[in-house]
């Protein structure tokens, strides 16, 4: 064991050894990193869904009658052949307003990125709905 003056000595030789050491570059900034890891644009969600082409069609709302896994109680829209499309997870007042009535719907299939968690089934984001005539 050292004695207190060798013990001081050494920790003193020690700071000045880590003090006249040459400096290392400091890390890049923190946005500097993020863009380089992350090409996607700021204000971009790099997991944003995917967008098709805007369709018209007429369809049925349809609500699932029970609430399943995860609280999912999916709104559909239903065409006439048979097509299903998911607008919503869950229904809320305005959907369940219309839940049984024709509407024409202007709308965009979409998926979601591979890392969203979702349902497996075709979604479509609503633009434009009215009561069909």
């Amino acid at each position: 064991m050292l004695r207190p003056t060798a013990r001081a000595a050494l920790l003193l030789a020690t700071l000045a050894a880590c003090t006249s050491a040459p400096r290392v570059a400091d890390p890049p900034a923190p946005a500097a990193t993020a863009a380089a890891t992350n090409p996607t644009p700021p204000g971009e969600d790099s997991r944003a869904p995917t967008y098709g082409e805007a369709r018209e069609f007429e369809a049925v709302v349809d609500i699932d009658d029970t609430v399943g896994g995860k609280r999912f109680q999916g709104v559909w829209l239903v065409e006439d052949a048979g097509q299903r499309w998911l607008v919503r997870y869950r229904p809320d007042a305005a959907w369940e307003a219309r839940e049984g009535k024709r509407f024409k719907v202007k709308g965009r299939p979409y998926t979601q990125h591979p890392e969203v968690q979702q349902i497996d089934a075709p979604h479509l984001a609503v633009d434009e709905i009215s009561v069909a005539q």
